[in-house]
């Protein structure tokens, strides 16, 4: 989707389909999508489906808003841009199937229930609904589906986090490693800090720091050098 003042931002959302042509979207308060969505109260967007992984990891990205993640992407990977056919906005041009339409704030229906990240099931809200315009696609696409709880889900959500853990103990003053956000924890909620330990204080310090970088981590371990975190 695009803002008047931010441009354009890539990211992942969950759909549900209603009808025909309609599909109440998980937006989650306080991203950048919800964030347009507030402003203007409807907003044009291009659902893309069958993706590279260099677009996913890409959409999967916290970064600062007004930052273009199709920007990620195309830095990890050399990758060709197209407008979309019936929205102001650029798509990836080798996506299997692209979902043109809008979806309004006002609008909404119920979503869910689906199983979450945790593999257990996610509260039903009313969400957003998303209005399909149009459908491209290539001859003979393939249906990517992201299945909610599965190692593509875990992968997507958790190894995004892990330079923003590793950033932000590198900012408090130590020597940090490496990071794994690991399967303990769904993918989500555990994480693993190897650090060059140099001072008394330097464990306290990453572990705070690591909470700053994933907030919604439960548990950090910080190790020596020597241990294999994976």
């Amino acid at each position: 989707t695009k803002d008047p003042e931010f441009g354009q931002n890539l990211d992942f959302h969950r759909a549900m389909q209603i009808s025909k042509d309609k599909m109440s979207t998980r937006i989650i308060k306080g991203r950048d999508f919800y964030k347009f969505l507030e402003r203007s109260g409807e907003v044009d967007v291009a659902f893309c489906l069958g993706n590279t992984p260099n677009v996913l990891v890409a959409a999967a990205t916290s970064v600062n808003t007004g930052l273009d993640e199709l920007e990620i992407a195309n830095a990890l990977t050399s990758m060709r841009l197209t407008k979309a056919t019936s929205v102001d906005l650029l798509i990836p041009a080798n996506c299997e199937i692209v979902l043109e339409g809008r979806v309004c704030m006002n609008e909404r229906d119920t979503e869910g229930p689906f199983i979450d990240l945790t593999e257990t099931y996610d509260t039903v809200r009313q969400e957003p609904v998303f209005e399909v315009k149009k459908i491209t696609h290539r001859k003979d696409p393939i249906w990517q589906a992201l299945l909610p709880g599965a190692l593509e889900h875990k992968v997507l959500m958790g190894m995004p986090r892990e330079p923003t853990i590793f950033k932000k103990v590198t900012e408090a003053g130590v020597e940090c490693i490496d990071v794994n956000i690991n399967p303990g924890g769904s993918s989500w909620l555990h994480a693993i800090v190897k650090i060059n330990k140099k001072h008394e204080d330097d464990g306290r310090k990453a572990i705070l720091a690591a909470f700053e970088g994933h907030k919604s981590c439960k548990h950090v371990f910080v190790v020596d050098q020597d241990i294999n975190i994976y």
